[in-house]
C-alpha cells in the first residue's frame, strides 16, 4: 500500500509538471492570443435573418429587416447583405469579398440608382446605411497589420478575459488609432471592443451578448455598436442561423447583388 502511494504522488507530480511544460512552451502574448482568435472555427458558411435597429440620441427608432450569407474561403471570406424592410432600403444589397494581406473589396447596389457602387478606400470609414458601424467594421480584420499588448486580465459578463490593445503598424490606413478589445480566455471569442478615434479619442464601443452554441459554434445572437460621441446606437439581433449549408459561390456576386429577393 504503501508503495502504492508512493507511485501514485509522483505520477501526479509527473503530470503536473508536464502540463506546466505544455503551457510555457507556447508564449501568451497579445500576437498569440489575436492568432487564436482568428484561428477559432466558425464554420464553412452560415446564413443567418437579422433584425438591424437605428437608435437616435432623439430616442427615435428605426428598423430594417436584413439577410446575410457568409462563406469563408481559407481565411478569405465572402458576405452578402439584402435588405428586405422597411420598403425605403428594400432591395440594398451590401457584397464584400476579403483578401488576407491586402483591403476588401466592397460594393454596394442601391435600387434608386439602379447600379452597384464600389466602395474607395477613403470610403471605409464612413458610416454604413446610417449604422453606427462602418464599411471598415464590416469588414475582414487583418491581424498582420496591428501591433498588439496584454494590458490586463479582468472578468467581463461573468467570463475572465484578456484585455488586449491593438494599435495599427505604422503606414497603414486605419479609420481608429487603437482599439481594446475583451477576449474570452475560455473560448477566445471577442465579446467587447471599444474603439478610439485618429486623435485617441473614445469614440464607439461594440458589445457582444446572448452567446449561444448553434451547431457547436459559439455565436452572437445580440451585437450592440454604442456611439459615445453621438449618445446613437445601432442593434444587430440575429435568427434563424445555421451553419455548414453548402453555399454556392454565384451567390457572391454582382449580378446576385442587384437581385431583390
Amino acid at each position: 500500500m504503501f508503495k502504492k502511494s508512493i507511485t501514485a504522488v509522483f505520477t501526479i507530480m509527473f503530470l503536473v509538471t508536464a502540463v506546466f511544460q505544455s503551457l510555457g512552451a507556447e508564449e501568451i502574448n497579445g500576437r498569440t492570443i489575436m492568432e487564436k482568435v482568428e484561428n477559432r472555427f466558425t464554420g464553412h458558411d452560415r446564413v443567418a435573418d437579422m433584425t438591424m435597429t437605428l437608435i437616435k440620441a432623439s430616442g427615435r427608432r428605426r428598423v430594417r429587416k436584413v439577410k446575410i450569407w457568409l462563406k469563408k474561403y481559407g481565411k478569405n471570406n465572402k458576405t452578402l447583405m439584402k435588405f428586405l424592410l422597411p420598403a425605403d432600403v428594400r432591395g440594398t444589397g451590401f457584397l464584400i469579398w476579403s483578401h488576407k494581406g491586402k483591403d476588401d473589396d466592397q460594393w454596394l447596389y442601391l435600387p434608386v440608382l439602379k447600379r452597384v457602387r464600389r466602395i474607395s478606400t477613403s470610403e471605409k470609414g464612413k458610416s454604413f446605411m446610417g449604422t453606427d458601424f462602418s464599411y471598415e467594421d464590416l469588414g475582414s480584420y487583418t491581424i498582420d497589420d496591428y501591433n498588439y499588448t496584454i494590458l490586463r486580465s479582468e472578468t467581463f459578463d461573468g467570463h475572465n478575459c484578456w484585455v488586449v490593445k491593438s494599435v495599427p503598424i505604422a503606414g497603414k490606413k486605419k479609420s481608429y488609432s487603437k482599439s481594446i478589445l475583451w477576449i474570452r480566455k475560455d473560448s477566445f471569442f471577442v465579446v467587447k471592443i471599444d474603439f478610439y478615434d485618429k486623435r485617441g479619442d473614445f469614440l464607439k464601443r461594440l458589445h457582444s451578448t446572448d452567446i449561444k452554441k448553434i451547431d457547436g459554434i459559439l455565436t452572437a445572437m445580440k451585437m450592440e455598436m454604442e456611439n459615445v460621441r453621438k449618445k446613437q446606437r445601432t442593434i444587430l439581433e440575429f435568427e434563424n442561423v445555421k451553419y455548414n449549408t453548402g453555399l454556392k459561390d454565384s451567390i457572391f456576386s454582382e449580378r446576385n447583388l442587384e437581385r431583390e429577393e
